[in-house]
């Protein structure tokens, strides 16, 4: 159906970047994933799904690794440039780095990864060049990038920032990635204002 919807619309990148879901759920492997990713990125170099799909196939929990995962949200954040809410494909990166300790059953991994220099260093960089700049190209995707913004600077205790992005985000908060500390990402989202603004 997806297919069939991308040929109806030859101009619309949605099918081919839900087609990343599909071709992680259905283990169709690699390669598939890159002619879906190319398709989709063809339409639109900065289609948001698209690119957080294929950051996720390679994650190391798919059967990726760290560093091509790292390596591939540099890659785009480069090319979409200043202003690119994109470039916070390096802070969903850190997130997905950080939940993999949980997959090791490393809880203390998990919890000092945030504290790290050098991942707050590359996130706050991320950062500057991406929703913290003057040329920030707004979509509708940037709330997304908000929400996962605000969701590194909670977890660094970087109270500065978070309220910055809390009050442009308001009530428009997001389910992930807030669900991966409660099951109610609310609740999630709560906790972080209660703390931004403590």
């Amino acid at each position: 159906d997806l297919i069939e919807a991308g040929r109806s619309d030859p101009d619309d990148p949605t099918p081919w970047a839900l087609l990343l879901t599909v071709c992680r759920g259905l283990g169709l492997g690699m390669a598939q994933a890159q002619s879906y990713y190319e398709e989709a990125v063809l339409r639109d170099p900065e289609h948001w799904t698209a690119n957080q799909q294929m950051l996720g196939m390679i994650t190391k929990k798919w059967g990726g690794s760290h560093e091509e995962m790292f390596a591939f949200a540099e890659e785009v954040a480069e090319r979409v440039g200043e202003g690119g809410d994109l470039g916070t494909l390096v802070i969903t990166a850190h997130i997905e780095r950080w939940l993999f300790y949980a997959f090791d059953e490393d809880q203390e991994g998990q919890r000092h990864y945030p504290q790290k220099p050098a991942p707050q260093q590359e996130c706050i960089a991320a950062y500057r060049r991406s929703l913290g700049s003057p040329q920030l190209r707004v979509r509708r995707s940037t709330i997304r990038a908000r929400n996962i913004a605000a969701f590194w600077f909670y977890l660094t205790d970087d109270k500065t920032r978070l309220r910055a992005e809390l009050e442009l985000i308001g009530h428009d908060y997001t389910e992930m990635p807030w669900a991966y500390l409660d099951d109610d990402p609310e609740a999630a989202y709560s906790a972080a204002a209660d703390f931004a603004y403590s």
